[in-house]
């Protein structure tokens, strides 16, 4: 007789919610920065998904953000 374990459910954070807010006054737009997205979104003909790593321009990442806000945004590191 095998005896079943109760699940117990525990509430789920999103990648949105567990990011801290990204803040657009710091971007340089003639830096490149490693971006993380936290959903699916479109500009112009970029189609671009949550589950790739975006390497852009700062100004096409000021450019996002102002379009879809910040919360669209899970990381974004400037490069070196």
């Amino acid at each position: 007789m095998q005896l079943e374990t109760p699940m117990t459910k525990t509430p789920m954070t999103s990648a949105a919610q567990a990011a801290a807010p990204f803040d657009p006054a710091t971007i340089d737009t003639a830096a490149e920065y490693d971006v993380l997205l936290t959903r699916p979104v479109t500009i112009g003909a970029a189609y671009l998904l949550p589950l790739h790593d975006h390497t852009m321009t700062g100004a096409f990442l000021a450019l996002l953000i102002k379009e879809f806000g910040s919360e669209a945004i899970h990381v974004a590191s400037r490069r070196n």
